[in-house]
């Protein structure tokens, strides 16, 4: 929850620090979760890593692409992320976005779409 982050934070956290199964920092999970609040929060303290990959090559904005939160990705890129940068796959953001735009079900379609046209992309008709 946002205030434990906050609290621990104050308390001299690493915001850099990454798990040690999938390498994920702070700001990879609130990417993949949606946490823009939490994403804000991260992005302010020194140490952040808005471009940190973890051990597939995944940056947060990676994740915030991949799970088609909207709301996380113009965060994250006016936070300086680079939306050039490719994953273990040699997948941009954009890339990943599209690829879950054309599977994603009805629902959903209208955030990924949204993402792909934050990233630069054309966004593909429903």
């Amino acid at each position: 929850d946002l205030s434990a982050v906050q609290k621990a934070l104050d308390a001299g956290a690493n915001v850099a620090h990454c798990d040690k199964e999938q390498q994920n920092s702070a700001l990879h999970w609130a990417a993949r979760d949606g946490r823009v609040e939490m994403l804000t929060v991260l992005l302010e303290e020194d140490g952040a890593r808005v471009d940190g990959k973890n051990g597939v090559g995944l940056t947060p904005l990676h994740m915030a692409a991949a799970y088609g939160w909207d709301d996380c990705v113009p965060v994250l890129l006016e936070a300086g992320a680079d939306s050039s940068l490719v994953s273990g796959q040699g997948l941009t953001p954009l890339q990943v976005a599209t690829n879950k735009a054309k599977d994603a079900d009805a629902g959903d379609k209208g955030r990924y779409q949204a993402v792909v046209a934050q990233l630069g992309g054309a966004a593909a008709a429903p």
